[in-house]
C-alpha cells in the first residue's frame, strides 16, 4: 500500500482523514489527501476467467499528472483481460475464427468479450511470438549440452484470405490464396522434449534459419552432430555452389551441419 492510500485512508472508509473537501461526497466524489493532491473515487473493471471484476479505485492527481496505486500494484488494465484469459482467448483463436471464440468463452466460462478484443489480443501475442522468435545464424563456438541432435522440417498449406483495400466493404472482394507454412524441430538424441519454431513467412533460407535456431536451442554446439530427417524429398547435389553473399561462409558451415 503506497504513503498516499495510508495518509488518504480509502482502503478502509472510503474517506480521507485528512479532510473532506467542500461539497457533498457523493455528488463529487473528491477528497484532499495531502497539500497540493486531489483523490476521487472511480470505477476500474477488467476481464477475468470468473467474468468481469469492478471495483472502486481511488485516483490521485496533482496538476497535470495522475497517479493510481492500485493500477500499477494489482499489475491491471481498465478494460483489459487478465493473462490466464487471455491465454485462454489465445489458445482458441488459434484454432476457431475469431467469432467463434465468443461462443467457446460462453460456452467454457459464461460470459462473451467483443470480437475486436479477440482479435488485438491474439494478433497481439502473435507479433511477440514473431518478434522474439527470429533467428540468429550465428554458428556456436561453444561445445554443445548434447553430442547428438534429432531435426526435421514439414510443411502444409494454410489458407489466406485477403481482403480488397479498395472496397468500402471489407466482407466483399475477398481473396483466397494458399501458402506453406513450415513446422520446425529439433531435440536431443532419446529425448521427449522438443523445440519448435515455425512460420509462414520467407521462403527456403527463411525455414532453414529457423530449423537452425532450433537446433541450438536444443543444445547444439561445435561438437555436436544432427541427423536430419526427411520425408523423402530428394536432397540438393553434395558440393553444390550456393551463393548468398556475405553469408556464403555461414552457409557452407550450416551444410557442413547437416552433411
Amino acid at each position: 500500500m503506497s504513503d498516499l492510500s495510508r495518509r488518504c485512508g480509502f482502503w478502509s472508509a472510503r474517506r480521507c482523514k485528512v479532510g473532506r473537501t467542500s461539497g457533498s461526497r457523493r455528488r463529487s466524489g473528491t477528497f484532499a489527501a495531502r497539500r497540493g493532491y486531489s483523490a476521487k473515487v472511480k470505477k476500474l473493471r477488467w476481464h477475468t476467467k470468473f467474468g468481469e471484476i469492478v471495483v472502486l479505485e481511488p485516483q490521485y492527481r496533482h496538476k497535470t499528472s495522475r497517479v493510481r496505486p492500485f493500477v500499477l500494484g494489482a499489475k491491471v488494465s481498465p478494460r483489459g483481460c487478465s493473462r490466464p484469459l487471455q491465454r485462454a482467448i489465445t489458445d482458441f483463436a488459434a484454432d476457431n475464427p475469431f467469432a467463434r471464440v465468443q461462443l467457446k468463452l460462453r460456452e467454457h466460462y459464461g460470459f462473451e468479450i467483443g470480437e475486436s478484443t479477440i482479435q488485438r489480443i491474439a494478433l497481439g501475442h502473435g507479433q511477440a511470438i514473431f518478434e522474439s522468435g527470429r533467428p540468429s545464424l550465428e554458428f556456436p563456438k561453444a561445445p554443445g549440452r548434447h553430442n547428438q541432435i534429432v531435426a526435421q522440417i514439414d510443411g502444409g498449406m494454410i489458407p489466406v484470405v485477403t481482403p480488397d483495400v479498395d472496397r468500402k466493404d471489407k466482407r466483399k472482394g475477398k481473396t483466397l490464396s494458399w501458402k506453406e507454412a513450415k513446422i520446425s524441430l529439433a531435440h536431443a538424441k532419446g529425448s521427449r522434449t522438443p523445440v519448435y519454431g515455425g512460420g509462414m513467412e520467407g521462403g527456403v533460407e527463411a525455414a532453414g534459419q529457423r530449423l537452425f535456431a532450433c537446433v541450438v536451442r536444443a543444445g547444439f554446439g561445435a561438437d555436436s552432430h544432427v541427423h536430419a530427417v526427411g520425408d523423402g524429398a530428394p536432397p540438393p547435389p553434395r558440393g553444390q555452389a550456393v551463393d548468398r553473399g556475405p553469408d556464403r561462409g555461414t552457409v557452407r558451415r550450416t551444410r557442413q551441419l547437416f552433411d
